[in-house]
């Protein structure tokens, strides 16, 4: 079976590190393909400025980081969604293809946070680079925060409540159970 597009922005911004202020369009798609190594199943490609990059992912999250850390060398961020210091998608969502990401803005308990798709466009101010992500995660996981909230989905018309387990208990939909299992 051929590649399929999953997903593009043919108008994504990019932004230069070296020249402070300079933007510039660039087109973005991310491309699934079931015949390809597990670890490389899908591929971001990215055209701009710098020619045509390609990064290969098992998800189309990790396709786009790889992307990324192939384009910051070259002096260049991507203004989308799948880029804020402020997003990653959940496990759930990384095993649905990763091609949405959760916005990780400190939630209340219980709180559902919007996903918004990984090639969206997203503000400049918010762009960051792969390892500032990756930091920005990690410290994520050290909050309370982190594992109470489910990312929201426009698509699910009824919602079941969310498991995470972080230590020895576990948190449904916000309220934290002993021993581990919901109750």
């Amino acid at each position: 079976m051929s590649p399929q597009l999953r997903t593009e922005n043919p108008s994504a911004l990019a932004l230069s590190t070296t020249d402070r202020g300079r933007t510039a369009p660039c087109r973005l798609a991310c491309w699934f393909d079931e015949d390809a190594p597990r670890r490389q199943t899908y591929t971001i490609r990215a055209d701009g400025p710098w020619g045509h990059v390609e990064g290969a992912g098992w998800d189309g999250f990790g396709a786009l980081l790889d992307a990324r850390r192939r384009l910051e060398p070259l002096g260049w961020l991507l203004a989308v969604a799948g880029a804020r210091r402020d997003a990653w998608p959940s496990g759930f969502l990384r095993e649905s293809g990763g091609e949405e990401a959760v916005l990780l803005l400190p939630p209340a308990a219980g709180t559902e946070l919007p996903a918004l798709p990984i090639l969206a466009p997203a503000p400049a101010h918010l762009a960051a680079t792969a390892a500032d992500l990756e930091a920005a995660h990690r410290r994520w996981l050290e909050t309370p925060q982190a594992g109470i909230a489910a990312p929201a989905r426009a698509d699910a018309p009824t919602r079941r409540k969310w498991f995470a387990f972080r230590g020895p208990r576990a948190v449904v939909s916000g309220t934290p159970t002993r021993g581990g299992a919901a109750r």
